[in-house]
């Protein structure tokens, strides 16, 4: 049996067992409902508890599959194995199943499996949206460039309009190498959701293009534009700002918390400028080596003219508050953690 790292990308999307009619089947099924529960709670030794008694009655391969999901999370690769392989082998239509086992087989480098697996999972469901990009992956793996590509193309016209969808093609493009693919559709990517870039800069699937000139400049510019009709307001501090001093961003964060206003606790900062966002987007940008902008802006009928020009001057009155209250560029550096 081939020894895989522990640090498997598993596809465990764990769903609930359907009830079956009947006390019999009901009691187990809820015991099947009741250890899934406990893994997605993290509790894997009592899910295991469960299903060991249940499958010491009868084999069972949903349960075969619920403690193989559970022996992965708990870093027991071999046995996971044993148990997903012999849950396929009693019940094959349990697509899932099939999802994670393509997922160890990627894990170990069996692209030829892992692609078998994954054709498996569509023939049980042919209009799972997750199909052609579970499939587009591995084809580039397989060095299949072509049919990877038509599969993802497939997988983004079924959702045109999500940023995500185009993230995630974006970073198995990366994965596999493929520099300038990965960066046309992270590119599309940021367009729909500029959210998508912060995620991009921790993200390891990028790791082999981080160091490339295009991507870096990617990452260090903000094409966002202003929807006609926006609401924009901004207010000049007399603060140097740069990655390293952070003094503006700590005051804008206090005049939320202050404000009471809920935010995204993730902070994108750059050497040029910092976003923020809450039910407005601040950015924060250097302008000269002593003066520091904040710019407020949110989009059309999201407030009347009156709401937002007072939460814009209610952040900048509370911002100068605390930068009063800051004493250095080392004072309040920590900011939210992505």
């Amino acid at each position: 049996m081939r020894v895989r790292s522990s640090h498997l990308p598993l596809l465990l999307l764990l769903a609930l067992v359907p009830v079956a009619a009947g006390a019999g089947a009901q009691s187990a099924a809820d015991s099947l409902a009741r250890a899934a529960e406990l893994i997605d709670a993290g509790e894997l030794a009592a899910a295991v508890a469960i299903l060991d008694a249940r499958l010491a009655a009868a084999e069972d391969g949903q349960a075969l599959l619920l403690r193989s999901t559970a022996r992965f999370f708990a870093g027991e690769m071999e046995r996971g194995e044993a148990d997903l392989r012999r849950a396929l082998e009693l019940e094959p239509a349990q697509r899932q199943g099939w999802l994670n086992l393509a997922a160890l087989e990627m894990a170990g480098a069996d692209h030829e499996a892992a692609y078998r697996a994954f054709l498996r999972a569509e023939a049980l469901d042919p209009a799972a949206l997750d199909n052609d990009v579970n499939l587009g992956a591995v084809l580039l793996f397989l060095g299949r460039l072509e049919q990877a590509s038509a599969r993802f193309e497939r997988y983004l016209g079924r959702q045109r309009g999500s940023g995500q969808a185009f993230y995630l093609v974006a970073t198995n493009y990366a994965a596999a190498g493929y520099a300038a693919l990965a960066l046309r559709h992270l590119s599309d990517a940021i367009g729909l959701d500029e959210k998508m870039r912060l995620n991009a800069r921790t993200d390891p699937n990028f790791a082999q293009i981080a160091s490339t000139a295009d991507y870096q400049r990617l990452l260090d510019t903000d094409p966002f534009v202003l929807a006609p009709g926006s609401f924009e307001a901004s207010r000049a501090f007399a603060v140097p700002y740069s990655d390293a001093d952070t003094r503006v961003v700590n005051a804008v964060l206090d005049a939320l918390a202050v404000l009471r206003v809920p935010f995204d606790r993730r902070v994108e900062v750059t050497p040029q400028w910092a976003l923020l966002w809450s039910d407005v987007r601040i950015k924060i940008r250097r302008e000269g080596p002593e003066r520091t902008v904040v710019a407020v802006s949110a989009p059309p009928a999201s407030f009347t003219p009156q709401a937002f020009q007072a939460r814009a001057e209610a952040i900048f009155r509370e911002a100068e508050a605390a930068l009063l209250r800051y004493r250095s560029p080392s004072e309040r550096l920590g900011l939210p953690q992505n």
